[in-house]
């Protein structure tokens, strides 16, 4: 995996200062989680896809990543040239179940990319579906083609073909040699009206579409559960390293084993839910009732997801406000030498960061976090996970900052998300056939 804002990252800009990029992980993991309550899925049936490879193997994409989001590289098509294929950049989205990307045709109507629109009409594997064969969930138009429809809360908005293509990448078998597998009949939306997609504004953006990994008939994991036993998995640094995005069950023996926990899914519904049942700030439980976290069944608002997309977690805003106070008070009693800042002294647009004014003592304490799921499986975050340590560029001096958001700043305050900042520095498997996630700390680099 390259590191979000690396300089080898498709969508690397140096222009950006560290306190500039914090500020945007804020406002995108917000504007996240207010698009969620618009994203749709459909049921989960089997899909059709076929594909040239044997069940013991999995597949491995590379990741990349910058300031907001990350993302990993397929390629698309069947051409008369080395390599067969045309490689793009997809965003990982774990709670969108449409896979899409700009296509030639689209004119003004696309968002800036430096790597050239996808030219399906060159490629011998693409078919549009007719009319009269439309998948769920798109619209027949008057000149025969089949369409999906996306708006997003943030006002970024998609119209694509509905098409089936073979997509290729790397795998990996028992002999442990890397190869190029296709991915035929992949169901995809081919987009030809993309409009106020904030990555259009990049000078270097090679971001052409999105990789839909979440719970839904035409995701990408459903179109290839099948041959992977459903099982995908991930691991964040919080440094440069490539990584990959794995699929299969080979990622499911660490040492030390993982923890299990429930992975709960819904018809119509492409998020991933879990049991969060506790908060530990330190070494207390914190007095929070666990059904703060569940779906309320009134009006479906709340509940908590895992999500790759936003960079900082949400927290519902009743036990967030619990959390809030307990960390500030862990801080404020383990140590004598800080001082809590105001916004306007961070201009982060984090709520709880601190400074140190004094070297004596040389150090400063910070709580241990912990989020209690279902099945006794802990996620312990590391200090690097909960907070952002960086100089203050008015005094010069260290400071810290909580790197959680209240969830009252979004359009559900009842809804949890866990982030990618704090999933950093852990294996994370879906293994969505048997429902459960599995997860532990790992190193993160090389070839985890």
């Amino acid at each position: 995996m390259i590191h979000r804002d690396s300089p080898e990252s498709p969508t690397f800009r140096a222009n950006l200062t560290e306190d500039e990029k914090i500020k945007e992980y804020v406002q995108s993991s917000i504007s996240r989680v207010n698009s969620l309550g618009t994203l749709y899925g459909a049921k989960n049936t089997s899909s059709s896809t076929r594909s040239s490879y044997s069940t013991d193997e999995f597949i491995r994409p590379t990741i990349h990543g910058f300031g907001l989001y990350y993302y990993v590289q397929f390629g698309i098509g069947s051409f008369d040239h080395y390599p067969s294929y045309k490689t793009y950049n997809f965003e990982l989205d774990t709670g969108s179940d449409l896979t899409w990307t700009q296509c030639e045709g689209c004119g003004q109507n696309c968002f800036h990319q430096t790597d050239p629109l996808y030219p399906a009409s060159q490629s011998s594997t693409y078919k549009a579906f007719p009319s009269d064969h439309c998948p769920h969930g798109a619209h027949c138009q008057s000149d025969g083609a089949c369409t999906w429809n996306r708006s997003y809360e943030d006002g970024s908005s998609l119209i694509a073909i509905a098409a089936s293509e073979t997509f290729s990448t790397l795998s990996q078998g028992s002999s442990r040699n890397s190869m190029v597998i296709q991915l035929q009949n992949v169901t995809f939306g081919c987009g030809i009206n993309m409009q106020n997609f904030k990555q259009g504004s990049i000078k270097n953006n090679r971001i052409s579409g999105k990789l839909g990994m979440g719970n839904g008939e035409y995701s990408f994991l459903n179109q290839v559960r099948a041959y992977f036993k459903g099982v995908f998995s991930y691991c964040l640094p919080f440094s440069d390293s490539t990584m990959y995005l794995r699929f299969g069950d080979g990622e499911m023996q660490l040492p030390g084993g993982l923890q299990t926990t429930t992975l709960k899914m819904y018809p119509g519904r492409p998020l991933y839910y879990l049991d969060l049942q506790g908060i530990t700030v330190d070494s207390t439980l914190l007095d929070i009732d666990p059904k703060v976290f569940a779906i309320n069944d009134t009006d479906d608002t709340g509940g908590c997801i895992i999500d790759i997309v936003p960079t900082f977690s949400t927290i519902a805003s009743e036990p967030y406000s619990i959390m809030a106070s307990a960390v500030i008070h862990y801080i404020e009693s383990a140590n004598s030498n800080v001082r809590r800042l105001n916004e306007s002294e961070t201009y982060l647009g984090l709520k709880i960061c601190y400074e140190q004014i004094s070297r004596e003592p040389d150090i400063v304490y910070l709580p241990l976090i912990i989020f209690h799921f279902g099945n006794n499986a802990d996620f312990v975050l590391t200090q690097s996970s909960s907070f952002n340590s960086r100089k203050s560029k008015i005094t010069g001096n260290d400071m810290y900052c909580f790197t959680m958001l209240d969830s009252s700043e979004t359009v559900d305050s009842h809804l949890t998300v866990l982030g990618a900042q704090q999933q950093k520095s852990h294996r994370i498997v879906y293994d969505v056939d048997n429902a459960q996630l599995l997860f532990n700390p790992a190193p993160c680099y090389g070839e985890n």
